[in-house]
């Protein structure tokens, strides 16, 4: 075949030629016909899949729509109650936002896309959209349409602060955050968490937050310098202000920080720094209501710069009656600070303390309602000091160390001489037969004194090899309702 262009026309003519097909034109023809044949046969098989993966789908779109058909018949008051118990309320905390907010957010949107009644059931109940969380600054526009669909419900808003300078520098500048999206809307806000640089601290303290119960802040550490010597006073008053959470990775911060807060109204502070002695208690003195506290480290001296300055610690007793959960992380130099502590009713306690000192001792011997205990300090061999259980009050009922016990210790605690109301054990470290002598000791002791000591009802046990060969003992344990559960490490 010959083809030429036509000079008075754009179509190409072909012309015929009666000579027979050449021997390397039919085997060309013939490899192209066979490619052509591969490719059929590769979009049969192709086509058949997406046929069998539609009659699939069509079948359980027929199933889903004989499910989804009752909820449709619901009535929109009940479907919206089933809608507002199907959204957990998640507590916001500095730096980004936790994943369960995150989640939370996804099931609000995929609530949208059950049926058309669901949707619009969805979009019209502004509590379902209460919790607003922005994660980049450029992200304002989104949390505009958020805001609008809230109506005026009380809201929940958390800001995300991207980690490296050049993140930074590429998103929009922190005061839009104040202009756009706080400042709007301080009077639904409930709960508030985000990063902030010292300029950004100054102007949310002159907004007005009426209704603020909870109020998370995340320090700006790229010049932590220029945090010294400032303060955080609200301008206007904040009457509804409960809960308080400050975090700051590095660097020492002084009480300023927190003297310009409503001290006296919280009945939780967690200060996620690390702070000097004199500077907590002047604080917590001034925490009447406190029932939530956590410190991260508390340390003796103050640092500037290069210098370690002694501070001047006031000699005078720390009451919280109110106070029911204290998480605190002490240095040596301050275990002291213990002495100072009267909280009487508290009930729950996480700390590293050096549970050989008399002060803790001492301490503990005062917690007379005491349940949980969380113990991540040892003795010097690196095991729990049994001394310290000795002295852990007869209510704990929950106790959760870090570490190991000696195998002479699990002894005493299977006999009820140790730890005789503990109902739930956590354990690390530790021969699992020596953990199943003890309950079955544990057991016998229950039964021999009962009232006196109580058996073990949850135990988790942190050992390398796991259940191992004793795999059928602990269902034994399982099977007369113990809930035992062995973490491999």
């Amino acid at each position: 075949m010959i083809q030429w262009e036509n000079p008075f026309s754009s179509y190409p003519l072909l012309a015929l030629s009666s000579n027979p097909p050449s021997e390397i034109d039919d085997s060309s023809a013939r490899a192209q016909i066979k490619i052509a044949e591969e490719e059929i046969h590769k979009l049969d098989v192709e086509l058949s899949l997406i046929l069998a993966r539609r009659a699939y789908l069509v079948s359980r779109l027929g199933r889903c729509r004989q499910v989804i058909a009752p909820y449709k018949k619901l009535p929109t008051e009940l479907v919206r109650k089933i809608l507002l118990l199907c959204v957990p309320k998640v507590r916001l905390e500095p730096q980004n936002p936790p994943k369960q907010a995150v989640e939370t957010i996804n099931l609000r949107l995929q609530i949208t896309q059950v049926c058309a009644k669901w949707r619009e059931i969805a979009f019209s109940e502004p509590a379902l959209w209460d919790l607003i969380i922005i994660p980049k600054h450029n992200y304002i526009e989104l949390a505009t349409a958020w805001f609008h669909q809230s109506s005026c419900s009380k809201i929940g808003l958390a800001v995300q602060q991207e980690s490296t300078l050049f993140e930074r520098f590429s998103l929009a500048p922190l005061s839009q955050i104040i202009d756009k999206v706080i400042a709007p809307h301080t009077q639904r806000q409930v709960s508030l968490s985000l990063t902030v640089d010292k300029p950004l601290l100054e102007r949310i303290s002159h907004q007005s937050f009426e209704i603020l119960e909870s109020l998370a802040l995340d320090l700006d550490t790229m010049d932590p310098s220029h945090w010294e010597e400032s303060d955080l006073h609200f301008k206007k008053p904040t009457p509804c202000l409960r809960s308080v959470y400050i975090s700051m990775p590095s660097g020492i911060l002084d009480e300023r920080l927190c003297l310009g807060l409503p001290l006296s109204q919280l009945t939780e502070l967690k200060l996620d720094w690390y702070i000097v002695a004199a500077d907590l208690v002047r604080v917590l003195n001034q925490c009447a209501l406190l029932e939530k506290c956590a410190v991260r480290s508390v340390y003796e001296r103050r640092i500037i710069g290069d210098e370690s300055l002694p501070c001047a610690f006031p000699n005078t007793n720390i009451l919280l009656p109110h106070l029911r959960c204290l998480e605190i992380t002490l240095t040596p130099a301050v275990r002291f600070l213990l002495y100072l502590l009267e909280t009487p009713n508290l009930l729950s306690l996480q700390t590293d303390i050096n549970f050989s000192s008399s002060e803790s001792h001492s301490y503990l011997r005062h917690l007379r309602k005491l349940r949980r205990i969380m113990i991540s300090g040892t003795d010097e061999d690196g095991f729990i000091d049994e001394g310290f259980l000795s002295s852990i009050p007869a209510s704990v009922e929950v106790c959760q160390p870090i570490y190991p016990f000696r195998p002479f210790t699990l002894l005493k605690i299977g006999a009820g001489d140790l730890l005789p109301k503990v109902e739930t054990l956590e354990l690390r470290e530790s021969d699992p037969r020596l953990v199943l002598d003890m309950l079955g000791a544990r057991l016998a002791s229950s039964h021999a004194r009962p009232g006196s000591i109580s058996h073990i009802k949850a135990l988790v046990l942190h050992c390398a090899d796991g259940e191992g060969e004793f795999h059928l003992e602990f269902d034994a344990w399982r099977l007369m309702g113990m809930d035992i559960r062995v973490v491999p490490w």
